[in-house]
């Protein structure tokens, strides 16, 4: 555990693990966002250019695009960079902007909690069914359990959100409120 580990000296292992764990969501959305861009010019410029489009291009991108975005959502929860109205922050001051964002936060996390269980319980229905896409022929079920689980790790991630918002107590000294980490 050295200088050259995320965080440095001083910053405790679930800070490292955190670390570990956005950078590896953060490159996948990458992967997988530049393996969108590539497919879609190579299967257009097959498609119009010599009437050739890459068989199956269509599932293949339903898949990225359900990777991109519930590897994205943790991510865009760690920040605290969901798209947020305040019409009515102005109104609210130290004990009322606590229960005010105890209450957004809570909300967020039924909405969250929803999602991750119906995708786990649809995940179940196509593995059950043994669903498959229909030109390739891939199990959709395990993208259904990946979405899920991502959005169980964006639920966990509002809960910390939620008790930091009750409690009063400032995101993780370890943070710089952009999630990244300080020696």
């Amino acid at each position: 555990m050295g200088d050259s580990e995320p965080g440095g000296p001083g910053v405790p292992d679930s800070a490292r693990t955190a670390a570990h764990l956005r950078r590896l969501l953060g490159w996948m959305v990458a992967v997988v966002l530049g393996f969108m861009m590539v497919l879609t010019v190579v299967d257009v410029t097959g498609r119009f250019g010599f009437n050739r489009p890459i068989p199956g291009s269509f599932e293949v991108m339903e898949f990225c695009l359900a990777i991109v975005v519930f590897s994205a959502l943790p991510l865009v929860t760690w920040d605290r960079r969901h798209i947020t109205v305040s019409l009515f922050d102005f109104l609210f001051r130290g004990a009322g902007y606590r229960i005010q964002q105890g209450l957004i936060q809570g909300a967020s996390l039924l909405g969250m909690g929803v999602i991750c269980w119906r995708m786990w319980d649809q995940g179940n229905r196509l593995d059950r069914t043994q669903a498959i896409t229909g030109y390739l022929e891939w199990p959709v079920a395990p993208i259904a359990y990946f979405m899920s689980a991502l959005a169980g790790l964006s639920a966990l991630l509002i809960v910390m959100l939620l008790w930091r918002a009750v409690t009063g107590k400032p995101y993780p000294a370890w943070s710089d409120g952009d999630g990244e980490l300080q020696g």
